[in-house]
């Protein structure tokens, strides 16, 4: 689902997590506040993320990190919290686009990094 640059408004409705066959959202370069609803984890056919250039809050969903995700995008927003550290379990992820720095700057307050990526083999 390819709605990047819609001037899309408020928050992810946590419905998006119902889709049946769903393999990529794209809600990129949009207005969208509020947090990442947890409930997309439960889409078992999702392989792409990407939200970033929003206006997202809170901390990524760690049932993001259940999915077979191939690519997660959240740059450019206002993500808080530590990256969770079975992002280690995305052996099928070639793209992070995580921490961006600009005029928006995500903020990661714990956790070490070192380990964390280890598993990711086909990371760019």
């Amino acid at each position: 689902m390819f709605l990047q640059r819609n001037r899309i408004s408020g928050i992810i409705p946590s419905e998006m997590g119902r889709i049946e066959g769903l393999r990529g959202l794209n809600l990129d370069d949009n207005e969208i506040t509020g947090p990442i609803p947890s409930e997309i984890g439960l889409c078992a056919t999702v392989h792409f993320l990407a939200f970033g250039g929003n206006d997202i809050t809170g901390h990524i969903p760690i049932e993001l990190f259940n999915l077979k995700l191939e690519a997660l995008h959240a740059e450019l927003n206002r993500i808080t919290g530590s990256i969770p550290t079975n992002i280690g379990q995305l052996q099928q992820l070639f793209s992070c686009k995580i921490l961006i720095i600009s005029s928006k700057i995500v903020h990661f307050t714990s956790g070490s990094l070192s380990h964390t990526f280890d598993n990711l083999y086909m990371m760019q």
